[in-house]
């Protein structure tokens, strides 16, 4: 098992589809794809983690928010 639940892997399909290098985050353990931008892939590794790390941090605070206001409705 690795430490992250995340990695960004070099995608051959999309690379080939699009005419450059292309990258994608997959789930080390299972081989399923996280986020693909789309369609589109990245254009480098770096992006991909960036922009994911950031949508997975997003979507945490905006859990934190819905809890929050759950607790305040009740």
């Amino acid at each position: 098992m690795t430490d992250r639940f995340y990695e960004a892997v070099y995608s051959e399909e999309l690379s080939q589809e699009r005419g450059d290098i292309r990258f994608i985050i997959i789930n080390p353990d299972t081989g399923e794809i996280l986020d693909d931008a789309n369609g589109w892939g990245y254009r480098s590794a770096r992006n991909a983690y960036r922009r994911f790390g950031y949508t997975q941090s997003s979507s945490q605070k905006d859990k934190k928010k819905d809890f929050r206001g759950t607790l305040r409705e009740s």
